[in-house]
């Protein structure tokens, strides 16, 4: 029996970040809260692949990610811990599950 490939996965970092969209514009997502996230994807972002970043779990803001924005990664632990770290030192309290949202 053929075995299925494993599905390549691109780990990015990414901090929230104003938004520069002019069009369709919503004020609460104009200034970014400056939280650093995690995103995996299956295609690398790269030329014309712009991806929209996860809901913010601070601000729910979906920042549009590009190649200036993240920092690619090949361990998701690796992403995960620079994620926190980076955080910790901005002084950015996030919460520790999706149920401690803001704004539930």
């Amino acid at each position: 029996m053929k075995q299925k490939a494993k599905a390549v996965r691109y780990w990015y970092t990414y901090r929230c970040a104003p938004s520069s969209e002019t069009r369709g514009r919503r004020p609460g997502h104009d200034l970014g809260c400056g939280a650093t996230l995690v995103r995996s994807t299956k295609r690398e972002i790269i030329g014309r692949e712009r991806p929209q970043g996860s809901p913010c779990i601070k601000c729910k803001k979906r920042t549009r990610l590009h190649e200036g924005l993240v920092k690619e990664w090949f361990d998701p632990q690796d992403a995960l811990l620079y994620a926190s770290e980076e955080n910790r030192l901005n002084d950015i309290d996030m919460p520790r599950n999706r149920g401690e949202q803001s704004g539930e």
